[in-house]
């Protein structure tokens, strides 16, 4: 007979090891997440966040907060493997996402808090690129992207040809200030 005096339940610890194992697996389905690697998507590219951030600028209206709305950069990511591309709600409300101009914040405070978070978005692009480039070139880059946004989410023939002209006018637009 053997001392099992001290000897570790191998079988129970696997068994709880393999439970735990298959609770992350349920929950990464069921939320359509990966709980243990989410992180990798934070790197280049990411997963795709517009309808967030639209809730977010959403709340941010109903509550009347200007900061929030106007003047809080968010990284948002239009397409899988895109860029973050920084912008505040309020420059979303033209971007075809799906959110409504906010009347429940006054303008003027609005208009003051936005240019100061365009000027760091302007800022951080100067910087990322490690060369100068003038705010005009800056604006043509966002338009481009923008009209890209916009040629990528056209559906129908009509509004190709439409998003197709804008990208074109934007892409002369760019190679011009380039």
């Amino acid at each position: 007979m053997t001392n099992k005096r001290g000897q570790i339940p191998w079988k129970i610890i696997g068994i709880i090891l393999a439970l735990a194992v298959l609770a992350i697996f349920i929950y990464a389905l069921a939320t359509g997440t990966n709980p243990l690697f989410g992180a990798i998507g934070n790197f280049g590219g990411g997963k795709v966040n517009v309808q967030q951030v639209v809730l977010s600028c959403q709340q941010s209206c109903l509550t009347q907060s200007v900061f929030d709305y106007c003047g809080k950069v968010r990284d948002v990511v239009f397409q899988k493997g895109e860029d973050k591309i920084p912008g505040t709600c309020k420059s979303l409300e033209n971007a075809g996402v799906g959110l409504d101009v906010c009347s429940g914040i006054n303008p003027d405070l609005c208009a003051a808090a936005n240019g100061r978070a365009l000027t760091k978005i302007q800022q951080s692009a100067l910087a990322e690129l490690g060369k100068e480039q003038n705010r005009d070139q800056i604006i043509a880059q966002q338009n481009l992207n923008a009209a890209r946004r916009n040629y990528n989410a056209a559906t129908t023939d009509e509004d190709k040809a439409a998003a197709k002209i804008e990208l074109d006018a934007a892409q002369a637009a760019y190679n011009e200030l380039k």
